[in-house]
């Protein structure tokens, strides 16, 4: 398997958008942005095994046996991409020669919830195609994203 199922990918929204909702509510309500990390790994390898430390805030929805994503809560981009480094070196510790890509965005960069879970494909689809294994690619990489909240300042 290299990729994801495509003909699933709005079901897979979906199922990201409908994970979100409280985060939603709450980004809406009181400005508490969050951040979504997705995992895909080129094998039949199932990676939830490795999603065990997160905190009780957060959660995981599982897209296939070997893509999902990770809700942290209320948690900055460059600290999400930490907690992900770090269960992506115990996959790799177990897997060493399994390929893995992952994807990362936070809330305050997109306008809705929409937006930002059809950029995590956008840059999935960019990590695979440029072959960016074991890297955590967000849109500093890409360079520039479609869905990217034009009132956002890249630095």
């Amino acid at each position: 398997m290299n990729e994801y199922n495509k003909d699933n990918l709005e079901k897979y929204k979906q199922k990201i958008m409908d994970g979100v909702t409280d985060f939603a509510y709450r980004r809406k309500r009181y400005a508490i942005d969050y951040s979504v990390v997705m995992g895909l790994t080129r094998s039949d390898i199932d990676i939830e095994k490795f999603i065990f430390s997160k905190r009780q805030t957060d959660i995981v929805i599982a897209l296939e046996k070997n893509l999902y994503c990770v809700v942290f809560d209320a948690t900055p981009l460059k600290y999400a991409i930490h907690a992900i480094s770090n269960l992506k070196v115990r996959f790799k510790k177990e897997h060493s020669d399994a390929s893995i890509f992952i994807s990362a965005v936070n809330s305050k960069d997109y306008y809705n919830e929409d937006e930002m879970s059809d950029s995590i494909f956008e840059i999935l689809d960019y990590a695979i195609y440029n072959d960016m294994e074991g890297l955590v690619t967000d849109f500093h990489e890409m360079g520039h994203s479609s869905k990217l909240n034009k009132n956002t300042i890249l630095n």
